[in-house]
């Protein structure tokens, strides 16, 4: 499948989008070989336009904007974002949303189970970013933190995957319950955008935020850009 794609800053949650269908893929080889193809090249295209975008380059010491680890110097950073370092940090966070719709349309094809992990993990992200943006973090903490949430999200989607495979024979009920599950964790979500766009708007009423809404019209997940 190629090197997996991490998206940067504010999506550290599967390191690509195969990593979201990975153990699925023994359910139904084909469907999840498409789709995790598919996302992994379209997600990758946009989180690459990011990555390697000069205009971020001063964010880019601070914490992971391309893939890789976070290095001994982002997680022990004592610093706090500067005025300029917040205004890119909404920057990255705008252009993001669209990567992220992307990432949820690849997963609301494949199954319920992964878009409840995936909205989980942006909610808890744009939490810490809240947090990071008002100083009530530094860079330091913050990386920790992330660093953690990407660890624990992966283990969210690998025992996502497994009760996939292990409930086959009730799959139609299974689903609609994990629809349920998707559909509290995108008003959470929601709410947590609301406050990141909130504090945005406090500090640069000219740029305006990107908020995505979500919700399932019978099985399938339509999320807008607004």
């Amino acid at each position: 499948m190629g090197q997996p794609h991490r998206i940067p800053l504010v999506l550290a949650i599967c390191i690509s989008a195969a990593g979201c269908f990975e153990t699925g893929a023994q359910v139904d080889a084909n469907r999840t070989t498409k789709e995790a193809q598919t996302t992994e090249r379209t997600v990758g295209v946009c989180n690459d336009a990011i990555a390697n975008n000069e205009t971020y380059a001063p964010i880019a010491a601070k914490t992971n904007v391309k893939a890789g680890p976070y290095s001994l110097k982002m997680v022990t950073d004592a610093t706090r974002p500067t005025k300029k370092e917040v205004e890119l940090i909404y920057q990255v966070h705008t252009e993001m949303q669209e990567c992220r719709k992307l990432l949820l349309g690849g997963a609301a094809r494949y199954h319920p189970s992964v878009v409840t992990v995936l909205i989980d993990g942006f909610a808890e992200s744009d939490a810490l970013l809240a947090q990071l943006v008002t100083a009530k973090l530094t860079w330091g903490q913050f990386n920790q933190a992330m660093q953690d949430l990407d660890a624990k999200n992966k283990a969210k989607m690998t025992q996502a995957n497994a009760q996939i495979a292990s409930q086959m024979a009730n799959q139609q009920q299974f689903e609609l319950d994990q629809r349920q599950r998707a559909s509290t964790a995108i008003q959470h979500w929601a709410y947590q955008q609301q406050v990141l766009a909130n504090q945005q708007q406090a500090i640069n009423s000219m740029n305006q935020s990107r908020t995505i809404n979500c919700n399932y019209v019978g099985d399938t997940l339509q999320c807008n850009s607004l």
